[in-house]
């Protein structure tokens, strides 16, 4: 049976699942193969420049000094996509690739949820005994069903 519902399909021309141009109405309920549900690509004669070029990275560091030294990590997602990002978990790294800390807790994320055109700041506080010097974050999304990492680096 046809479903009686249209709707709208992108060309996804570099399988990326980022679809471009105006669009075709629909209406067999499949998404057909070189096509997209949304028309967000910024490229797509390049695979390579995907959902990744929406998102930023903004850092930040510092000590504070009470009863112990605590060494105070930011990282701030910047998000010019124009749809709704879940943001399922953030993981941070020291320079030699040791994870030093990973959350999935949805206070610390925001509600997972990131806006478009908004941004989610997630803040950590721990007694290290260094300073980090030089670190990253990955944060593990996804959008309609389909998981994204977006690797950012502090330098």
């Amino acid at each position: 049976m046809l479903s009686t519902t249209i709707e709208t399909y992108y060309i996804d021309a570099d399988g990326d699942g980022l679809g471009y141009g105006d669009g075709v109405n629909i209406c067999d309920g499949q998404v057909p193969n070189g096509y997209s549900t949304n028309s967000v690509d910024n490229d797509d004669n390049d695979s390579n420049i995907n959902l990744s070029s929406y998102f930023t990275t903004t850092f930040g560091a510092g000590m504070i000094i009470s009863n112990a030294v605590y060494y105070t990590l930011t990282a701030t997602l910047n998000s010019t996509f124009p749809f709704d990002v879940n943001v399922n978990k953030i993981e941070f790294y020291n320079s030699t690739g040791t994870k030093m800390i990973e959350s999935t807790d949805s206070s610390v994320l925001n509600g997972n949820w990131i806006n478009p055109n908004s941004s989610i700041a997630v803040q950590y506080s721990t007694t290290w005994n260094q300073v980090w010097t030089d670190w990253y974050v990955v944060w593990s999304c996804s959008y309609n069903g389909s998981a994204f990492s977006l690797t950012h680096t502090n330098n």
